[in-house]
């Protein structure tokens, strides 16, 4: 008896972009425990338009998220040579077009540094997020969403769990004069493994819908989507509730492919009045001073980033200041804000016109992209698509973030929609059609079978 062939053996490639995807997905979680520890402090953007108080690192600190950097910097550009010294792939590889869109997108910036006077276009924030993509483009990792919900859960289950544990540690102080819920989350908003609660939420929001997302369940789907939701409630970001309520109206099952799934349509309606019930009564009790708010009026200080990004738009408009706009003490900035708090300003006021044009095609590229692989994913392409624009009003994610949550969200979407293409384009090799026999004209009589030796027309057949 021939015992069976072993199963073909993945390429080295193949096997330590696995291993990357891993490694980038836990990175924001290794710098906010173990690098930055919450060592920074809470009052340091407290004061909108005052220059960052800055947090020196203890010395192993400091040589563990440098390690942990070159260790998966070191690990892409391994795979990137692996994969272009195999030559020809065994599979074609999806998303050509996407990954081209992405790295004119991130190239943007670079040139920007290089004609507009101010430096900054070798930093390797600018570098990092182009090499990641490139890598898993060239050496796609099997089932890479089911791998990226993996991640999610480590996110969703360790927040929970430090939470429990010492919740002092996971929740931050919120500055936010509205929509608290202290009674759930005392003290503030539970940032858990990551370093901000915006982070976490908007990690929570990706891992209900792809929790929830029929083409991607498991068997325990409702109790991960349940610990995920709680999550995205604990974080209190109300961007990430906003990506989630307009977001997860686009999964639908697949045997219905125009339909909303009625667990859903249940789950939308009890969470929204669960929220309300949680909200309205203090929204108006303070009514009167809600509108008078800097939350509101100013989107809790964002207007002003807004009109420093513009104000190094307007000194340069086809390159704008640089990508050390936030970073440049000298520059208009001066060194109070992180980023400038919204994707398009960010892109006008460190690359200009330039980098707008990126940007623009990138856009089009998801979308294009999204719109072709709704149908394989149930949806989940246009959900991952709006949850990043819906970031990209109040915060920057497709910037070079360094090894934050919203680096996660970029490779999240980058991947999301590779493997969609990588789906789709199977599902059209795989329809065969098979051809018809003729039919046979009505006009034309069809001679009765006879049986040799027996005369009159045929029996009819019984079924009983």
């Amino acid at each position: 008896m021939r015992s069976p062939s072993p199963l073909p053996r993945r390429p080295l490639a193949v096997q330590l972009s696995t291993a990357l995807l891993w490694l980038t997905g836990l990175s924001p979680a290794f710098f906010a425990v173990v690098v930055w520890a919450r060592t920074a402090p809470h009052d340091a953007h407290a004061v909108w338009g005052q220059p960052r108080t800055e947090v020196a690192l203890t010395t192993w600190r400091l040589y563990a998220g440098s390690g942990y950097a070159a260790l998966v910097v070191g690990l892409a550009l391994v795979v990137v040579a692996l994969a272009l010294a195999a030559g020809r792939p065994d599979r074609p590889r999806y998303g050509g077009g996407l990954l081209a869109a992405a790295l004119l997108m991130y190239a943007c910036p670079v040139a920007a540094g290089l004609l507009g006077g101010h430096g900054g276009a070798f930093g390797w924030r600018l570098w990092v997020p182009p090499l990641l993509v490139l890598a898993l483009w060239l050496a796609p990792p099997p089932s890479p969403v089911r791998l990226l919900r993996g991640v999610l859960r480590v996110y969703v289950w360790g927040s929970l769990a430090v939470f429990a544990v010492f919740p002092s540690w996971a929740v931050t102080p919120s500055f936010n004069d509205n929509f608290q819920l202290d009674w759930l989350t005392p003290g503030g908003r539970l940032a858990g493994l990551t370093n901000h609660p915006i982070g976490l939420g908007v990690l929570a929001a990706l891992a209900v819908t792809v929790e929830f997302a029929p083409a991607y369940r498991t068997r325990r789907w409702q109790l991960h989507c349940a610990a995920a939701a709680l999550v995205l409630v604990m974080s209190q970001s109300r961007t990430a509730w906003l990506a989630a309520a307009l977001g997860l109206p686009l999964l639908y099952r697949r045997e219905a492919v125009r339909r909303v799934h009625p667990v859903l349509v249940r789950s939308l309606a009890a969470g929204t009045a669960l929220c309300a019930a949680l909200l309205v009564p203090g929204v108006l009790e303070r009514a009167g001073t809600l509108w008078d708010s800097d939350e509101i009026t100013t989107l809790h200080g964002r207007t002003v980033p807004w009109q420093v990004a513009l104000t190094a738009f307007r000194d340069n408009v086809w390159v704008g200041y640089g990508p050390e706009l936030f970073f440049d003490r000298a520059s208009p900035n001066r060194g109070a804000f992180d980023h400038a708090h919204n994707q398009l300003f960010q892109t006008l006021g460190t690359s200009g016109l330039l980098g707008a044009a990126g940007l623009a095609l990138f856009a089009a590229a998801v979308v294009l992209f999204a719109a072709r692989g709704a149908r394989v994913t149930s949806g989940l392409t246009w959900c991952v698509a709006l949850t990043t624009v819906v970031l990209c009003v109040p915060e920057a994610p497709l910037r070079g973030s360094g090894f934050s949550p919203y680096q996660l969200l970029a490779v999240t979407l980058f991947v999301v929609l590779c493997d969609a293409a990588r789906a789709r384009a199977e599902l059209a090799t795989a329809t065969v059609r098979v051809p018809q026999p003729a039919r046979t004209p009505e006009s034309t009589p069809v001679p009765a079978a006879t049986t040799p030796g027996l005369t009159g027309p045929p029996q009819p057949r019984s079924d009983r």
